[in-house]
């Protein structure tokens, strides 16, 4: 069965109306006791709502809806990072019902881990309401149904009319039109998501931090950021702080004798010339494996860092650079965040990251390669004191777009003045 609301329907949707809307109750008769449906529900948009009110008309007595919990979006969606919570999402798909119909006897809203979630555990179901996109699922919910003993239920086709959807429908940054919320997500990428982390004074030089785990594309997103402030006039210095943290352990300095003596000669590596130097390789091989190890590194070399970063940008500052690019694997982890006016984030999908750090280390067994990505805080971790938040997983171009649109919202208004 196929239902589509009316333009004056949808309006009553658009506009949010804790009610059901009357023109439909006045051309269908069709009810059913039970009602389920499931989604991800992230960042209720008008679809959402649609979706929710006509299953709410449908249902006179139950309605069940599956939410998907995050550790199945983290497998199976879009920029799965900027999913709102587990929490959030089905409180609001709670909230949503609860106004639009509040006689309903029974409404259960809970996380699904699968595709089948309450669908295939609740018996005194008659129907499922899915979209025109989901609709194949819902036969692989009656197989399973049936498999298990119970009645199949009535499929109910939900779809908004041609000319509805021009109306609701809003366009992606990478010019994909569809109602959806990974197109919603995906036109976050480059939005200011927080305002600036610390006030800008037009004496000072503008700091934009640049962050993202192994192999995400972050190098390549810090150095647009610098194209793009330049472009704009700006004099910009990009501050990588992975080639910092090699200059504090050249042979000679304290870091280096202090790394020796705690790890080993085994990290100590001696040049036909006869200078010495830190064998990188073998010190990553050791830190990598022993997240205690790795902390005990980083304790020595955070510190130091940190401190050759706020000397070069006090000397850059002082030769009339007006922003500084800070590029920081462990921009968070390390707390120099406190030093930026902005955040950056760069994310990429998990089997994306291990694709590129298996092809730029070809010798790195597949078991160093998950303990390097794991040794780090998580992307969500990372997006939940972004600023901002970029993602290389699809085209350069796309990449480009999502850096204007943000290099324009901190020009027009962090460092006008600059």
């Amino acid at each position: 069965m196929q239902t589509v609301l009316s333009n004056s329907e949808y309006l009553q949707i658009e506009m949010q109306s804790p009610t059901i809307p009357t023109d439909l109750d006045k051309k269908s008769t069709t009810s059913y006791h039970g009602v389920v449906l499931g989604g991800t529900f992230d960042k209720m948009h008008l679809g959402h709502e649609h979706l929710l009110t006509v299953s709410c008309f449908l249902a006179n007595d139950k309605i069940v809806v599956g939410v998907t919990d995050d550790s199945y979006v983290e497998k199976k969606k879009i920029l799965p990072e900027l999913i709102d919570s587990q929490f959030d999402r089905v409180s609001s798909v709670r909230k949503f019902i609860d106004e639009i119909k509040p006689s309903l006897n029974e409404v259960i809203v809970e996380p699904m881990s699968d595709a089948f979630g309450p669908s295939i555990r609740e018996k005194d179901l008659d129907a499922i309401v899915v979209s025109h996109e989901t609709r194949t699922g819902a036969s692989a919910v009656n197989r399973k149904r049936l498999e298990l003993l119970m009645s199949p239920v009535e499929v109910e086709i939900i779809e908004l009319t041609m000319e509805n959807q021009e109306q609701i429908v809003k366009r992606g940054i990478d010019g994909e039109d569809k109602l959806s919320s990974s197109n919603q997500r995906k036109a976050m990428l480059g939005e200011r998501l927080r305002p600036s982390r610390k006030p800008f004074r037009d004496f000072e030089t503008f700091v934009i931090g640049v962050t993202g785990g192994i192999a995400s594309g972050k190098s390549s997103l810090a150095q647009k950021i610098v194209n793009e402030m330049t472009s704009d006039k700006k004099k910009v210095f990009h501050i990588d702080c992975d080639k910092v943290g090699h200059s504090v352990y050249t042979y000679g300095s304290d870091c280096y004798e202090r790394i020796v003596k705690e790890f080993g000669k085994e990290v100590e590596m001696v040049n036909r010339d006869g200078s010495k130097q830190i064998n990188r390789q073998a010190l990553a091989k050791i830190v990598f494996s022993d997240g205690s190890k790795l902390k005990q590194l980083n304790a020595l070399l955070w510190p130091q860092i940190r401190k050759e970063a706020l000397n070069l940008i006090e000397k850059k500052s002082k030769e009339g650079i007006n922003v500084i690019v800070l590029e920081a694997a462990l921009l968070i982890e390390a707390g120099w965040y406190d030093i930026c006016h902005e955040v950056c984030v760069c994310i990429a999908p998990r089997d994306m990251i291990l694709q590129r750090v298996k092809e730029r280390n070809p010798t790195l067994a597949p078991e160093e390669i998950v303990c390097r990505i794991d040794s780090q805080i998580t992307s969500k971790d990372r997006v939940a004191v972004a600023n901002f938040v970029f993602s290389t997983q699809w085209n350069h171009e796309f990449t480009s777009k999502q850096v204007e649109k943000a290099i324009a919202a901190i020009t027009g208004a962090s460092i006008r003045k600059v």
